[in-house]
C-alpha cells in the first residue's frame, strides 16, 4: 500500500500532520539515543526532514535543520517522547495527544509549552539561538491554530499499480490519530508513500493490529467499505505471517511443500542441516540473511517470535499484573475488533519493562501466550455442552493412534457446529483426548495452517495416507 499526498503545496512548517509524522517515525523505528552531541543519528535526521517535506540530503547534524530540531524540542518538552534503555520512545502522552479532538490538540500543545521552560531542551541541540527558537515554535502554533480550525477532512482514495502493493492516497490534512496508525502499516518513502506489504504487515508496529482493526483503519480513511477483493487479499497477506516460523534452530513451514522448495533453492544450499518432517527441519542460522532475502523475494515474512515455555509461577506483584494485563490487551487486537490503542498498550509495556528484570519478563511472556493460546482454543469451539449425534466407530480410534504413531497424515470430512455442508481437511495428527463421553483430536490443519481440535463424532469420513 502506498500513501501519497493529493497536493504539491508545502506542508505547513509545524503543524498537526508534521507533529505526528514525527511520533509515527520514533514509534516505527526507534532510534538510538546518543548520549554525546547531537542524541539522533544523521541517518534519522535527513529521513524526519523529508517526512515534514523539508528534506536535507546532505545534512549531518541535527543542527543544521532548525525546524525539525523544533519538531523534537516540542514533543520533549511536552513529554511526549523520551530516551528510555538509550532508545527515542513515545509516552502514553502522546497517544492521549493523538486522541483529542482536532479543534484541542494545538491549544493543548501551546498550553503545555506555555508553562514549559522550552531553552534547556532547545540548548541542547543548539548552542544559540535556543531562545529565539523558542519564540519561532510558539508563534508559528499560534498561527496555525487558526488555520486548522474547522478545517474538513477529504477522504483518501484508491490508486492501485500493482497485485503485490496496495496504494491509497492521502488528503493533504488527516486526523492525526487515522494517520499515526497508518503510518504504522508500512515504510514511508518520499512523496508521501507508504509502501505497504505482507512484510510490513508482519514486522512489529503492525503486527498486533489484526484484520478487523486494520479493514477498519482503511475504511475510515477513505469513507468506504473494503471491496470482497481487498479483504480477501488482506486476510491472505495476514496468514502469511507464520507461514515460515523460526524457533531456535528449528524451521517449520505452513505447507510441505513449502519446505520442498526451500530444498530445491541452490541459493539456500546448506541451510538445511536435518530434515525432522515434511514441514519441519534444522537450520544453518548463519544462513539467515539469505532466507530472509529470498522469502522477501516471495513476499514471505520469517516468523521468529519464541515459543512459549509453560510456567507455574504467577505473577506475584501489581507491577507484574499491570504488565500482563497490558500485553493481553494486545493480544486481543486478534480476537476483537475495536478502537483499543495498541500504540499506546505499546508504550506502557516498553516503560514498564524498564522497571522488570528481563527474566521476569520473558516469564510473564510464557504466560500471557498461554493465557491467549487458551482463549483461541476456547474460541475456536471446545463445545462439549452439545451432545454427540453420530457413534464413533471404534475403528476410527485404532486408526487415528496409528497415525499419530507413524506421523501420516489423515483425510477427514468435518461438520462443524451450524456449518450446513462438511469441509475437507488434511492433518497432521497430534494426540487424541477424551472428555467424558466425547473423544477430540488434536491437529494440524493444512487447509487453515493452523492447529484445531476436531471433535470425533461430527468427522463424516476419515481415511489415511499422503
Amino acid at each position: 500500500m502506498q500513501i501519497k499526498s493529493l497536493t504539491n503545496q508545502p506542508a505547513a512548517t509545524i503543524s498537526p500532520n508534521t507533529v505526528t509524522h514525527c511520533l509515527a517515525y520514533i514509534h516505527y523505528y526507534t532510534p538510538k539515543w546518543l548520549s554525546r552531541g547531537c542524541p539522533i543519528a544523521p541517518k534519522h535526521c535527513r529521513l524526519l526532514a523529508a517526512r515534514i517535506d523539508l528534506p536535507q540530503a546532505e545534512m549531518r547534524s541535527l543542527r543544521q535543520h532548525p525546524i525539525l530540531a523544533a519538531h523534537l524540542a516540542l514533543l520533549l518538552t511536552t513529554g511526549y517522547i523520551e530516551s528510555n534503555s538509550n532508545k527515542w520512545r513515545l509516552t502514553p502522552a502522546a497517544h492521549n495527544w493523538l486522541n483529542l479532538a482536532a479543534d484541542e490538540q494545538l491549544p493543548g500543545l501551546l498550553a503545555q509549552i506555555g508553562c514549559s521552560d522550552l531553552e534547556p531542551v532547545f540548548s541542547r541541540f543548539f548552542a544559540q539561538e535556543s531562545a529565539l527558537l523558542a519564540t519561532f515554535l510558539q508563534q508559528t502554533l499560534q498561527r496555525q491554530t487558526e488555520l486548522w480550525a474547522g478545517s474538513a477532512q477529504e477522504p483518501a482514495k484508491w490508486s492501485d499499480r500493482s497485485s503485490d502493493c496496495w496504494q491509497l492516497v492521502l488528503p493533504c490534512r488527516l486526523t492525526p490519530w487515522l494517520l499515526f496508525h497508518l503510518l504504522q502499516l508500512g515504510i514511508w518513502q518520499q512523496g508521501h508513500i507508504i509502501a505497504c506489504s505482507p512484510i510490513t504487515l508482519a514486522a512489529a508496529p503492525a503486527r498486533h493490529y489484526g484484520f478487523e482493526k486494520i479493514r477498519w483503519l482503511l475504511e475510515t480513511a477513505t469513507q468506504q467499505a473494503l471491496s470482497t477483493a481487498r479483504k480477501n487479499q488482506l486476510h491472505a497477506w495476514l496468514r502469511r505471517a507464520n507461514t515460515y516460523r523460526l524457533r531456535g534452530n528449528l524451521l517449520s513451514t505452513a505447507q510441505p511443500e513449502q519446505m520442498t522448495a526451500l530444498r530445491a533453492q541452490k541459493r539456500l544450499r546448506g541451510l538445511i542441516l536435518e530434515d525432522l518432517a515434511p514441514r519441519h527441519a534444522f537450520i544453518d542460522r548463519t544462513k539467515l540473511p539469505q532466507l530472509q532475502n529470498w522469502l522477501a523475494r516471495q513476499g514471505y515474512p520469517l516468523s521468529k517470535s519464541t515459543n512459549p515455555v509453560p510456567t507455574e509461577r504467577k505473577p506475584s506483584d501489581d507491577q507484574d499484573y499491570h504488565w500482563l494485563g497490558l500485553r493481553l490487551l494486545n493480544g486481543l487486537q486478534a480476537f476483537v475488533p475495536g478502537n483499543v490503542s495498541a500504540g499506546a498498550a505499546h508504550a506502557q509495556i516498553h516503560q514498564l519493562e524498564q522497571q522488570m528484570e528481563p527474566m521476569r519478563v520473558d516469564e510473564l511472556e510464557n504466560i500471557a501466550q498461554q493465557m491467549l493460546a487458551d482463549l483461541a482454543s476456547v474460541t475456536q469451539g471446545r463445545d462439549a455442552f452439545f451432545p454427540a449425534y453420530n457413534v464413533v466407530p471404534p475403528e476410527w480410534i485404532a486408526q487415528i493412534e496409528s497415525a499419530i504413531a507413524a506421523e501420516t497424515q489423515l483425510h477427514i470430512a468435518y461438520q462443524a457446529l451450524g456449518q450446513p455442508e462438511p469441509r475437507p481437511h488434511s492433518v497432521e495428527p497430534l494426540w487424541l483426548e477424551k472428555q467424558g463421553e466425547l473423544y477430540y483430536l488434536h491437529a494440524y490443519s493444512l487447509r487453515a495452517e493452523a492447529n484445531l481440535v476436531f471433535r470425533l463424532d461430527r468427522i463424516v469420513t476419515l481415511a489415511c495416507g499422503h
